[in-house]
């Protein structure tokens, strides 16, 4: 089965996608297989009202471990199972926090595993703030490693929200190469345009 991980800076927006997503798809609950940094496994139930609740906030590292739901797509005359995994956010520098660390380099060796890398970006922070804080470097370094390991697409998230016009323009100035689309995990736009790539490349 293809994994698809989601990766970027704390507070893009990962899990609201992974769990918007998964309503997008049809579903009203969400099976969440959560992977230590020992490699150890356990699966918790969710409705995805309750995950939303419980997984995702303004508080940077909420998401310290892999996560991931098994979901369906139509592919030609079938349909095709796929893995969409949710990772902890990297940032630049060294965090102080070892759990933080731990999670950070368990989301860069999840990176080598990947068939489908989605790379998110806050569109309307870097709008605010223009490329040079809105774009870190390891958003650069994301981009160069990860288009080595498969295939990588970026999303330009929180379209709903003031500045992200001008962040969009950023963006696929900064990565001319990429392809790149427009989504806001919370209204579900650009979702259509997602699956359809998604449905492509697993």
């Amino acid at each position: 089965m293809h994994k698809c991980l989601i990766v970027g800076k704390p507070n893009v927006g990962k899990t609201a996608f992974l769990l918007s997503f998964s309503r997008y798809l049809g579903l009203a609950q969400v099976e969440l297989r959560v992977r230590t940094s020992d490699g150890s496994i356990h699966a918790k139930r969710r409705s995805i009202d309750c995950a939303y609740t419980e997984l995702v906030g303004p508080v940077p590292h909420i998401t310290q471990e892999l996560q991931s739901v098994v979901l369906e797509l139509p592919v030609g005359k079938g349909r095709r199972s796929f893995e969409l995994v949710d990772s902890s956010g990297i940032m630049d520098g060294i965090h102080a926090s070892p759990v933080v660390r731990a999670a950070m380099a368990q989301t860069l060796e999840a990176v080598t595993a990947a068939k489908v890398i989605i790379h998110i970006l806050d569109a309307a922070a870097i709008g605010l703030l223009g490329l040079s804080e809105g774009v870190g470097v390891i958003d650069r370094d994301l981009a160069e490693y990860a288009q080595q390991q498969g295939e990588y697409f970026l999303l330009a998230n929180k379209m709903d929200l003031a500045g992200a016009q001008r962040g969009l323009q950023i963006i696929t100035k900064a990565f001319t190469q990429v392809q790149t689309f427009p989504v806001s995990a919370l209204t579900m736009e650009g979702f259509k345009e997602v699956k359809r790539h998604v449905a492509r490349v697993i």
